[in-house]
């Protein structure tokens, strides 16, 4: 059997894996790339629901070309890591009610969401010329810059329907040169989904990881402008 209509549990019904209680916070981004297909249609006798996949994307990537550009020879490198283990998966979590948080069983990110927000920005300031260079930690580079990119959150507030996608990350960003640090800070971006179908959810996350991204590329363009 294939699968060809995209679903999305609803999160006041859907079956909840490995939930737990939290704080309240912010933050996420998203666009709806594929549904999965099943080879067999049943286990047991049972239909297999479809399975979405979700990818983060910059609403304002095109855009970024058009920008003055703001740049300088610095070398920039950025270093994504998860604030809990909770968010640091590709499974895309939700809040129904009381600060719990659960997962969606049937719906997942394309890849690891502090890793492809990390990518985003990248991209972002390299089209915008915001530094000479940017690239992640990883690239086996000497940098002048080190951005520090903790992701705190990232989940669906589905208390009040259609849900509200929230984000927040903290920045931290250091001199690699001279070992301080410039400039410390959180970000936080919610938007509402339009509609609790997969494309209103995955619109409301690609909002919100927009809007952090145009804060943290005006943040390190400002920040590091007296280490030119």
């Amino acid at each position: 059997m294939i699968v060809d209509k995209i679903q999305v549990e609803d999160p006041r019904t859907a079956p909840r894996r490995g939930a737990r209680s939290w704080g309240s916070g912010a933050l996420a981004a998203v666009a709806v790339v594929l549904a999965a297909m099943t080879g067999g249609c049943s286990i047991f006798g049972a239909d297999l629901p479809a399975r979405t996949w979700y990818e983060l994307a910059d609403l304002h990537a095109d855009a970024a070309p058009a920008d003055n550009a703001k740049g300088n020879s610095l070398v920039l490198l950025i270093s994504p890591t998860s604030e809990s283990s909770f968010y640091d998966g590709t499974s895309i979590a939700f809040s129904r009610e009381g600060g719990g948080r659960g997962y969606y069983q049937y719906a997942s990110w394309t890849e690891r969401p502090v890793r492809k927000l990390a990518q985003l920005l990248e991209r972002r300031l390299a089209a915008r010329g915001s530094f000479g260079t940017v690239a992640q930690a990883t690239a086996g580079i000497r940098g002048d810059l080190l951005l520090n990119l903790r992701l705190e959150e990232i989940y669906l507030d589905a208390g009040q329907p259609p849900g509200t996608a929230r984000v927040a990350v903290t920045a931290e960003l250091l001199d690699w040169r001279e070992r301080k640090v410039i400039g410390r800070q959180r970000f936080e971006q919610a938007a509402p989904a339009p509609a609790e179908d997969s494309a209103g959810v995955a619109l409301g996350f690609n909002r919100a990881a927009t809007g952090l991204i145009d804060e943290l590329t005006a943040w390190l363009e400002a920040s590091s402008a007296g280490s030119r």
